[in-house]
């Protein structure tokens, strides 16, 4: 079963660490700026955004500038996985293609023959 995006579950509070996110996409924002973009004091931004991003593939650095806390969203590292062997370039062709297509050419002149003479019904007729 798909699973429902956050934003449109119901309830309170849904969706808030994806709207975090959405916000702290555009550039880092102060934690007064997001508060009242939510409708919430300082603190509770602090709060939800410590615990909103504490387990994830984004997170969010605390920055104190002028007793003002900073965030920024920052994402983890991703898993590069290492290539031991070169690839192998597989081909699509059949190695029989060129006599395959010959015996088509040869069926579809016989049949242009037989319907020419009038001796042809085609199948499903």
């Amino acid at each position: 079963m798909k699973k429902i995006p956050f934003y449109r579950r119901g309830g309170a509070r849904t969706g808030l660490k994806e709207l975090l996110h959405w916000h702290l996409s555009k550039g880092p924002a102060t934690a007064t700026e997001l508060a009242e973009k939510f409708g919430m004091t300082p603190d509770e931004v602090k709060k939800k955004i410590r615990d909103l991003f504490r387990i994830g593939t984004a997170t969010v650095r605390e920055d104190q500038v002028n007793s003002e806390t900073i965030f920024t969203l920052t994402a983890t590292a991703r898993r590069t996985v290492s290539k031991t062997s070169p690839s192998l370039h597989v081909s699509q062709r059949s190695p029989t293609g060129d006599d395959i297509k010959q015996k088509h050419i040869e069926a579809a002149a016989r049949r242009r023959r037989l319907i020419a003479a009038g001796l042809y019904l085609p199948a499903g007729d």
